[in-house]
């Protein structure tokens, strides 16, 4: 089940920003309680990653281009 929680955490940081600035605030208590240590680890690791931005840019791209 962790898996499942990390992925969408991961995807979460994608497509919420609001969500995204909460775990860049507030850490590990902005992330949910089935992840395992290290997940969150990985999670507050990908919070600053530039990738994270490129990322994001695509998803909104992509879905502009559905509405167009």
């Amino acid at each position: 089940m962790t898996q499942r929680a990390f992925q969408a955490a991961v995807a979460r940081l994608v497509v919420d920003p609001a969500f995204r600035d909460r775990v860049r605030t507030d850490g590990t208590t902005a992330l949910d309680h089935e992840l395992t240590s290290l997940e969150r680890e990985r999670v507050l690791a990908m919070v600053d990653e530039q990738g994270l931005d490129a990322t994001r840019s695509l998803h909104k791209s992509f879905r502009l281009t559905k509405l167009y």
